[in-house]
């Protein structure tokens, strides 16, 4: 289940490689389990990027972000 807003993520220029669409942002919701559904099961990922390797492992659900459009 999703509620508030919590964060609003936007885009930066790593390394001077410009923003490919600096209208397009992550906005981030506080998210919990909705009544009925069932436990979070762990999942474990590897994170490949220009900043390096990283393995994630998820312990709950905190927070579920979705790309937005920023409007002027």
């Amino acid at each position: 289940m999703l509620t508030k807003p919590l964060h609003l993520c936007i885009p930066a220029d790593a390394d001077s490689q410009g923003v490919r669409d600096p209208k397009i942002v992550l906005l981030c919701y506080a998210a919990s389990r909705a009544p009925g559904q069932p436990r979070h099961i762990p999942q474990l990922g590897v994170l490949n990027d220009e900043f390096g390797t990283d393995i994630l492992n998820t312990v709950k659900e905190i927070e579920y972000c979705v790309p937005s459009v920023r409007l002027p």
